[in-house]
Parts: structure tokens; C-alpha cells; sequence
């Protein structure tokens, strides 16, 4: 699972929901909500969550237009 988030704590966006095979992916997230609204620049944090929970990480990343 791979969410994005404002430094509010509102998820904005769910990226990735279904689990994934093990190895190398690549999500890329085009600055809009799950309604579609574009961000603005800013930090926002993302969380992924892998092995159904048994591993999370949380950090922090920068939206420049």
C-alpha cells in the first residue's frame, strides 16, 4: 500500500492498494487528489506499508511546479 498525504494528516491520494510481487516498482504520483484536484507546491509525506503490515515507512517529500 502506498499513500500520499498533507502535512495536515488528510490522505489525498491512494497510489497502490493491491499487494505486488516481491522486487523493483515504480509509482508515480501526477500532484492530484483521489478527486482529481491538482496540489500545490509543497511537503507532503507518503506511507508504504508492504507484507501486509509487517513493515512501514513514513517520510517526507517536496512537490515543486
Amino acid at each position: 500500500m502506498l499513500d500520499i498525504y498533507n502535512v495536515s494528516g488528510q490522505q489525498l491520494r491512494s497510489l497502490v492498494q493491491e499487494g505486488q510481487d516481491a522486487g523493483e516498482h515504480v509509482a508515480i504520483w501526477d500532484a492530484q487528489d483521489n478527486n482529481g484536484r491538482p496540489g500545490s507546491s509543497g511537503i507532503y509525506i507518503y506511507r508504504l506499508i508492504v507484507d501486509g503490515g509487517t513493515f512501514s515507512a513514513t517520510q517526507r517529500m517536496v512537490l515543486l511546479k
